[in-house]
């Protein structure tokens, strides 16, 4: 639980933020409220919160003082809560924040923080005047969010493996979030007989939902105010997003838990029954009967080892800073229950990702690790995903994501050793046959024959074939942060193409490169690019090629013969793959030579 801080005369108190949480929705346009100018120490009033079940019950209370937020605007105010139920749950629980206050039968506003580890009676509450300026934000989920920012809270999970519950744990306290499993279920038909006496009223408790299907992720709180199909809820930040499109649900409290630190309430989600659109620094605003835009997750699993056959279906939230975490977190999830490990392995995958105005994305690939199968493979996907949702070039809406996924125990792996040309020398327009040898894990050395076709306008002259897995990870293949960046500036389509296109892990990959030389007229008139790091060779320059270096043709211009500078960068090489049945990794290169002519003609005798 984090902490808030609020400066008085006296000291700096530290504050934690209530987390926990809808059904008809009762009007209460007509609901007086009261401004903090009006309140006074020693006012009595009460307060609405769900102890047991979906009804809100009253407290009392009493006004201690009203303080500044100290760097934060607006003012808070201390109460004191007592009454029969809040002595029995041991004070103000984790699950109130957003419990609506009154004083003379006038809203105050919602109940937000406690004092942990202390006196559990004194709770802050958020001033209503400060939390209703968010029914004037636009609540267009089409906008563009605010980057998410710390808050502190509790996200109830259900349906994960320990270890993706530990993978989301870390990605929640990035933003200042813990993560607990829950004690209560989630999604429709968890309690019958709560889902038919819900009703969305001020004091009933809501669930703001990352995750609802066979994997449930949640925030709790209580409704503090609403009018006609808008609510107000929390009465602090959750995830400090600003404008969202999250679903929100009923929630039913089973029991209190008292605590030295901070009771808390134990919930079950229930049915969805609306969609938050703002989350601010003074709490939630949400729509009632609006469908928040969630992605269905599907992700079937099959382990060797245990012949388990696993399929999980859930639905994540689409929010950009989250989409792919949360997806990961899914996926890693229905891996880890399939396969009931964590170590080495090979799997085959194939992904699809379907996007709003683009050709979906299809995908097969091959994938191994030598100490975790299940994130290797996991990761692939979720890289395709967090390339297209965090796109430079234009914005992407994914409507829907599948993965299947086979895993087998054993290494199925190969090295490239070795590489031959078995046509050293070839005409443009011909074949270059190359000879790839492969180490097998633990096995034999094996070959595969690799034909590159050269094109008829390839210009004479040395040329090399950079042979690699496609799995390879060598410091020379990798591009880095540089690929990272160009990738996500490519526009919409031409990245899915890429991502599509891309070598499997099981194949051969040959590119063809040119020798490299120093000179851009080199680069230029002979198709060559410049030097770069690895990979180049010095290369012995012929008079001929120095001639042309001095004397350019005559009456070449810029757009006569001539290729400029710009366009023999561009100018696209062969790549060959093929297809092996090991996941293949290592490089190396072949030297080859373009020569004028046909290389078929016989010599005379």
């Amino acid at each position: 639980m984090g902490y808030f801080k609020i400066r008085t005369t006296l000291a700096c108190l530290i504050m934690a933020i209530l987390l926990l949480g809808a059904g008809s929705l009762q009007a209460a346009a007509s609901t007086p409220t009261m401004g903090v100018d009006e309140l006074a120490p020693g006012m009595k009033g009460y307060g609405l919160t769900v102890f047991r079940g979906v009804e809100p019950e009253q407290f009392d209370v009493e006004i201690v003082a009203v303080l500044s937020r100290g760097s934060s605007p607006g003012s808070l105010i201390l109460v004191r809560a007592s009454g029969p139920r809040i002595e029995e749950a041991g004070g103000v629980a984790e699950g109130m924040s957003g419990s609506p206050v009154y004083v003379d039968g006038r809203l105050i506003g919602a109940v937000a923080y406690v004092f942990p580890s202390s006196d559990h009676y004194i709770a802050g509450v958020t001033p209503i005047g400060d939390m209703l300026k968010m029914l004037e934000y636009p609540d267009d989920s089409q906008l563009q969010e605010m980057p998410a920012a710390a808050a502190s809270g509790t996200v109830y999970v259900s349906g994960l493996s320990p270890r993706a519950l530990g993978r989301l744990s870390d990605v929640m306290a990035q933003r200042g979030l813990k993560v607990m499993p829950a004690a209560g279920g989630f999604g429709p038909g968890a309690e019958p007989q709560a889902e038919s006496e819900y009703r969305l009223v001020p004091g009933a408790m809501v669930g703001m939902q990352l995750i609802t299907g066979d994997v449930g992720a949640g925030l709790f709180g209580t409704v503090t105010y609403t009018d006609g199909d808008r609510f107000l809820a929390f009465g602090h930040p959750v995830l400090t997003a600003g404008q969202v499109d999250l679903q929100a649900s009923g929630a039913a409290v089973h029991t209190i838990v008292r605590s030295d630190v901070v009771p808390f309430k134990v919930v079950s989600a229930l049915k969805e029954i609306g969609a938050f659109t703002q989350d601010r620094l003074y709490g939630a605003a949400g729509v009632a009967g609006r469908e928040a835009s969630m992605v269905p997750v599907t992700v079937t699993v099959k382990g060797d080892d245990t012949g388990a056959a696993v399929i999980t279906s859930s639905k994540i939230a689409s929010s950009e800073p989250l989409i792919d975490d949360l997806f990961f977190t899914v996926a890693v999830g229905g891996v880890d229950q399939a396969i009931d490990r964590i170590g080495p392995g090979t799997a085959e995958l194939e992904y699809v990702i379907e996007l709003d105005g683009h050709e979906p994305l299809r995908r097969s690939d091959v994938v191994w690790s030598d100490s975790d199968i299940c994130y290797e493979v996991v990761d692939v996907a979720a890289r395709a995903l967090g390339l297209i949702v965090g796109n430079a070039a234009e914005e992407a809406s994914v409507r829907s994501i599948s993965v299947d996924v086979q895993v087998e125990t054993g290494r199925r792996t190969a090295r490239i050793v070795g590489a031959r040309a078995l046509t050293p020398e070839v005409a443009p327009g011909g074949v270059f046959e190359i000879e790839v040898q492969l180490r097998r894990y633990r096995g034999e050395l094996v070959t595969r024959a690799v034909q590159v076709q050269i094109p008829e306008d390839m210009i004479e002259g040395p040329v090399s074939f950079l042979i690699s897995g496609g799995g390879s990870t060598e410091d020379d293949l990798d591009d880095g942060e540089d690929e990272m960046e160009r990738l996500l500036y490519l526009p919409i389509d031409e990245l899915l193409a890429e991502l599509a296109s891309a070598p499997r892990g099981d194949e051969i990959v040959v590119r063809m490169e040119h020798y490299f030389l120093d000179d851009p007229f080199m680069s230029e008139e002979y198709g060559l690019p410049l030097k770069t790091e690895k990979g180049s060779k010095p290369v012995e320059v012929s008079d001929e090629m120095k001639e042309a270096q001095r004397a350019p043709e005559a009456g070449a211009n810029e757009e006569g013969d001539e290729r400029s500078e710009q366009d023999a960068g561009n100018r696209e090489l062969p790549v060959t793959r093929v297809r092996t049945e090991w996941f293949v990794e290592g490089s190396t290169w072949v030297d080859g030579e373009i020569v004028a002519g046909s290389l078929d003609e016989s010599d005379p005798a």
